[in-house]
């Protein structure tokens, strides 16, 4: 009997080893994905929303779409996160007005200047955007329906 209880408190005791150490290797995997994700968000804090961002602007006071208007265009005409970060990634080394999938933001701001990107930083800031839902402006609705009847800029 005192074999078996013995059995049992060591099955017990190796139970708990292995649960605390999957639950260190989770907040392990979980603290790299937040540093990276951190580390995104600042590059692209950096070097793209200083021209898209609209937070608490009028429509007249943006330079560039909004990365919400820009992230919903590119979302609906990608297939996957691939897809999405590869036709970004060309337009962002390579800005050109026949290439765009924002014809009217074209019009409306011109094309973005060429911004020379790090790969890697271009990689770690697109990843971030596909993951990200941007806040949408106030007047952005209104915007999408004038451009929908035909009378937006």
């Amino acid at each position: 009997m005192q074999n078996y209880f013995s059995l049992i408190s060591f099955l017990i005791t190796l139970s708990l080893l292995f649960s605390c150490q999957n639950n260190t290797e989770k907040k392990n995997r979980k603290t790299k994905v937040e540093i990276r994700d951190s580390i995104a968000k600042n590059l692209f804090e950096q070097k793209c929303n200083v021209c898209h961002d609209a937070t608490g602007k009028k429509e007249s006071e943006i330079i560039a779409p909004p990365f919400h208007a820009v992230r919903m265009v590119y979302m609906k005409s990608s297939m996957d996160k691939n897809d999405f970060i590869e036709t970004m990634k060309d337009w962002t080394h390579k800005p050109d007005s026949t290439k765009s999938l924002m014809k009217p933001a074209i019009k409306l701001f011109g094309v973005m200047p060429y911004q020379k990107f790090d790969d890697k930083e271009i990689d770690l800031i697109l990843e971030y955007v596909y993951k990200t839902e941007f806040p949408k402006p106030k007047w952005f609705d209104l915007h999408q329906e004038m451009h929908r009847r035909g009378i937006a800029h």
